[in-house]
């Protein structure tokens, strides 16, 4: 039995007893899921529809805090305007790469790049970072290719600049 089979009979009877005393209940799942947990759950409880009971994936939490707490001042980049703005990092810099210099011409580049940006930072780490870690190894691949993502990191955040935000910046601020 994997860990959602374990956690359902769990899950299932929290949802039970916030549904019988009406109460809010917010179920977060991953946003492929969130149709087929609506479902699983309403099954699971013998209802004809969700009333108290909320399935959402990390994007709707968001935007249901946003609606709540107000948006933040800037506009909110989505995939493709993240990868837009790497792109155009990518641009800027293009003289100044070593090691992604013939990869940034590839298709899939820009968004493998996006997402490594993005993990980045999720996980807070700065471009003073990056430039801090190139300079402490030894090997000068690794080197080279941490000094290029500390420059594509550091242009792509300049792009953005106090008008733009992106999902990892919102998340940290709320």
């Amino acid at each position: 039995m994997g860990r959602t089979g374990r956690l359902w009979p769990s899950v299932t009877a929290l949802a039970e007893s916030a549904e019988r005393e009406k109460r809010p209940f917010y179920l977060i799942v991953p946003e492929q899921y969130t149709l087929k947990a609506e479902r699983d759950l309403m099954d699971a409880l013998g209802l004809p529809g969700l009333f108290y009971l909320a399935v959402l994936s990390p994007s709707r939490l968001q935007d249901m805090v946003f609606e709540r707490a107000g948006r933040p001042e800037r506009a909110l980049l989505g995939p493709e305007g993240r990868r837009v703005a790497v792109a155009k990092a990518l641009s800027l810099r293009k003289d100044d790469l070593s090691y992604y210099a013939l990869a940034a011409e590839q298709p899939g580049f820009i968004g493998a790049m996006a997402d490594l940006l993005s993990s980045l930072r999720e996980e807070g780490v700065t471009r003073e970072e990056l430039r801090d870690a190139a300079d402490k190894t030894e090997d000068p691949s690794f080197q080279s290719k941490l000094h290029d993502t500390a420059l594509v990191l550091s242009d792509y955040e300049e792009l953005l600049g106090d008008t733009l935000t992106d999902s990892e910046t919102a998340h940290r601020e709320m």
